[in-house]
C-alpha cells in the first residue's frame, strides 16, 4: 500500500439496505414468536432463519470492491480475486464495475457500487479517452463518488506501468462451508419434523 493512501471499500448502498431489510424482517418474525409466548416456535424456526440471513449477507452485504495502493480486490459471493494495478487494463464504470486485465478477462464486480451516469471506460493506453478527461462544467469527474474512487486510484501517477503478477483468485470455502452446514442443519430438522 502506497504511504498516506488508506485502502477503501466500497459496497453498493442498495445492496447493504436489501440485506438490512432482510435482517429486520427476520428478527421480526422471531420476536413476534417470543411475544407471543411461542419460544418453541422461534427456537424451531432458528436454524432457517439463520440459513436466510447467511445467504442475504453472502449475496447482498459480503460482496464489496476493495482499493489499495496495490490493486483491486473484487469479493463475490464464492470468489474473491485480487488484481494488482499493473495487470488491470481497463475499468468500465457502468452498471457494474468491470475490470479488465491484460490478458483480456474480464471480472464483474457484484457488490460495487453501480451509478447509470457513468458509462465511460478508464484505460490504460490507447486513443480511448480517459474518464478523468471528461468533466462536469463544475470540473468534477462525472458519476458517482465511488466512481471517483476508482478512477483516483487508477490514475495516480505511481501506478505501475509494466508487467506484473496476474490477478490471484481463492474460493471463499469457509463461506460455503457454513452455508453447507446450516442447510444441512435444516433438512435434518426438516427430516426430524416429518417423523415426529
Amino acid at each position: 500500500m502506497t504511504p498516506g493512501r488508506a485502502a477503501i471499500v466500497l459496497r453498493s448502498p442498495a445492496s447493504v439496505a436489501v440485506f438490512a431489510a432482510v435482517a429486520l424482517l427476520c428478527a421480526a418474525l422471531l420476536v413476534d414468536a417470543l411475544l407471543r409466548a411461542r419460544g418453541a416456535v422461534a427456537l424451531v424456526s432458528l436454524p432457517a432463519v439463520t440459513l436466510v440471513l447467511w445467504s442475504a449477507w453472502l449475496v447482498f452485504a459480503r460482496p464489496c470492491l476493495r482499493l489499495s495502493g496495490t490493486g483491486l480486490t473484487i469479493v463475490n459471493v464464492l470468489r474473491t480475486t485480487t488484481v494488482p494495478w499493473g495487470a488491470v487494463d481497463e475499468i468500465v464504470l457502468r452498471h457494474q464495475v468491470v475490470v479488465v486485465t491484460r490478458s483480456g478477462e474480464r471480472l464483474r464486480c457484484w457488490g460495487a457500487p453501480s451509478s447509470a451516469r457513468s458509462s465511460m471506460p478508464v484505460r490504460s493506453s490507447g486513443p480511448a479517452p480517459r474518464a478523468a478527461q471528461v468533466r462536469e462544467p463544475s470540473g468534477r469527474i462525472s458519476g458517482s463518488a465511488a466512481h471517483r474512487a476508482i478512477q483516483g486510484y487508477w490514475e495516480r501517477p505511481e501506478r505501475p506501468q509494466g508487467p506484473t503478477d496476474a490477478a490471484a483468485r481463492r474460493w471463499n470455502g469457509w463461506s460455503l462451508q457454513v452455508g453447507v452446514a446450516l442447510l444441512l442443519v435444516v433438512v435434518a430438522q426438516l427430516i426430524w419434523a416429518a417423523q415426529v
